[in-house]
């Protein structure tokens, strides 16, 4: 996402996306603030959660000169600007960019480790503190919070709203995608028509994150449309990342019973405390057309298409989780 303005001198541009996409353009920048100026060990600085936020860079004349993520929980962070442009107004800009987005995900709050110096800087922003202070890397900070109220839902050229009385079948997508990027669906109904209408495309891989399976989501005739796209390709992929599964294990579902008898073509794991997913229902057809279910608001399910960053983003948290997934032991267990 590129938000320009121009001016006498030189263009801001506010670039927004994965580490993938902005890292070459963050990290300089964050290595200069953090661990250069402020001798943060470098060791606290880089960890594993960039693969999973989504980032933004400030850009001056082309050059970045303000940066800062936001989680997948919803915790802003790694707000740095250049020493010589701070009280310009751009940590601000970035963290407004970000809190836009918060609210578009349907985030009921942000929330941010302030260090005590710059509190004054976040209060302005409306953030109230809250908590002891506490030491993080060897400074003072103290957990800032921003409630969100929900935004007005209008449709734009990039976003289409589809109304539960609707119907959301094969011929309406595959119009839909083609113009949009994002598409609001409402109600259960529409998510099946979703899957309906998404799964027979797949080509390469199918892969479905949850923390709590539902056995209502495939049927028998999606089970066996996935099963071809799993025996297609030598490199096809079918897997389900459950963060529960014992009650996945012991209650009867269509997948369970299908399980054994398609074992080498499935993969079904269980996914790591520190790794789950914990907002939403995610299914990703060949990184290409995202669904979005948010825990939050069980009626309205997202759908994304490759262009959007959604999609690259959630792609890639998808695969880190897989990497620290664990085998399910009651699976191994069951008779073909």
């Amino acid at each position: 996402m590129d938000t320009t303005r121009s001016s006498r001198t030189a263009q801001l541009t506010l670039r927004q996306g994965s580490w993938e996409q902005l890292g070459d353009l963050c990290q300089p920048l964050r290595q200069q603030v953090f661990v250069e100026e402020q001798q943060i060990a470098a060791s606290d600085e880089w960890d594993d959660q960039d693969a999973l936020c989504e980032h933004y860079a400030l850009l001056l004349g082309g050059r970045p000169v303000a940066t800062g993520r936001l989680s997948p929980e919803g915790k802003i962070g790694r707000l740095a600007v250049v020493q010589a442009l701070r009280g310009k107004g751009l940590g601000a800009k970035i963290i407004e960019q970000m809190i836009s987005s918060a609210r578009r995900q349907g985030r009921q709050k942000v929330y941010l480790h302030a260090q005590t110096q710059a509190l004054p800087f976040y209060l302005k922003l409306g953030f109230s503190a809250e908590g002891p202070v506490f030491d993080e890397a060897g400074i003072e900070h103290q957990r800032c919070v921003l409630a969100l109220q929900s935004p007005v839902t209008s449709a734009t050229p990039l976003t289409s709203e589809i109304e539960t009385h609707r119907t959301c079948d094969a011929e309406f997508l595959a119009s839909a995608l083609t113009e949009t990027q994002e598409i609001h669906l409402r109600g259960p109904l529409a998510l099946q028509q979703a899957l309906d209408g998404l799964i027979p495309q797949c080509r390469r891989s199918f892969a479905l994150s949850t923390p709590l399976y539902q056995s209502t989501w495939l049927n028998d005739t999606h089970l066996s449309q996935l099963l071809g796209l799993a025996r297609r390709h030598p490199h096809s992929q079918v897997q389900f990342l459950l963060g529960e599964s014992q009650s996945f294990t012991r209650d009867p579902s269509p997948l369970l019973s299908f399980y054994p008898r398609v074992s080498s073509h499935f993969a079904i794991r269980q996914a790591h405390p520190l790794y789950k997913n914990s907002q939403a229902n995610i299914w990703i057809f060949d990184q290409r057309h995202l669904l979005v279910n948010p825990l939050n608001d069980p009626e309205l399910t997202l759908l994304y298409t490759q262009e959007h960053r959604r999609c690259l983003q959630l792609s890639q948290e998808f695969k880190l989780h897989w990497q620290k997934s664990d085998r399910i032991k009651a699976l191994q267990m069951q008779p073909i």
